[in-house]
């Protein structure tokens, strides 16, 4: 099988009833394996349910409540982590950037996590002294608030 089996269970229902829950993280090639798989389960009265990766948690890793001058970048990025329902880092994820107030810009508006799950942006102070706010979403996970003073 050309896919990596996440997780199985076989539960007991009433009566001696038995049924496998199976979870696999779809790759290249997996599909005969898991017709295969289907089948067999089938013929013993199985059930075959599959949930492939999906973003769950986007989380810090740095780059917060920096102070910077006014006009210049922060010492460090902006960096945040996806990760999945089974608590594994994911790739290509896209991540939206968006300065809430204070002004300035960003190296871009999306980056996508790369193989460790990270997504990371680069913040300009603007001209004026005070505080920045930038957010951080992945669509259906949530948002989280950087904070930079400009000085």
């Amino acid at each position: 099988m050309h896919g990596d089996l996440i997780h199985g269970d076989l539960i007991h229902g009433e009566k001696g009833a038995h049924r496998t829950m199976i979870r696999a993280r779809a790759e290249v090639g997996w599909r005969r394996s898991v017709a295969v798989g289907i089948s067999v389960l089938a013929l013993v009265g199985c059930t075959l349910t599959t949930d492939a990766p999906r973003p769950q948690i986007l989380g810090y890793i740095s780059g917060d409540l920096q102070t910077t001058a006014a006009g210049t970048a922060l010492a460090n990025p902006l960096t945040v982590i996806v990760i999945d329902q089974y608590g594994n880092a994911l790739s290509n994820v896209t991540v939206n950037w968006a300065i809430v107030s204070g002004g300035g810009s960003l190296s871009a508006p999306a980056t996508p996590s790369d193989l460790n799950g990270v997504a990371q942006v680069t913040y300009t102070a603007g001209p004026t002294a005070g505080s920045a706010t930038i957010t951080a979403t992945v669509a259906g996970v949530g948002t989280l608030t950087f904070t930079a003073t400009i000085t």
